[in-house]
């Protein structure tokens, strides 16, 4: 599925990040991209919130064992742009409940629980 390879690019994030002094990253970015008009479309796994999750875990495994934190972003429906914009009114306040626990969450969960994300901030 990748997430070897993954896991493997975490691990050499966070052995880099361990050399330049660096205790926390910013990474991964588990949104789910679901509108291809998105500017940070190219910078998340994927559609497929099982994929998104599952490559999460394996770069939550690598940088953490490094011994960097991983802070996971940018939290739930962050990535559910208006008309594909950035900016003030970017993100649509309109998600339904089902959209949001079935597309939405489950990366973020499957970080925290199963590969236990050292940092409780989400960015």
């Amino acid at each position: 599925m990748g997430s070897e390879l993954i896991f493997e690019i975490g691990k050499v994030e966070g052995e880099e990040a361990r050399a330049l002094g660096y205790t926390n990253v910013y990474s991964p970015e588990l949104d789910v991209s679901r509108d291809p008009r998105w500017g940070r479309v190219l910078s998340t796994y994927g559609e497929d919130p099982y994929l998104v999750g599952k490559l999460g875990e394996a770069m939550v495994r690598g940088l953490q064992g490094a011994h960097v934190v991983s802070t996971v972003k940018h939290f739930a429906v962050y990535s559910v742009p208006k008309g594909g914009r950035d900016g003030h009114n970017r993100t649509d306040p309109q998600a339904t409940p089902r959209e949001v626990y079935t597309m939405h969450l489950p990366p973020f969960e499957a970080a925290i629980k199963s590969r236990r994300a050292w940092s409780d901030e989400l960015v």
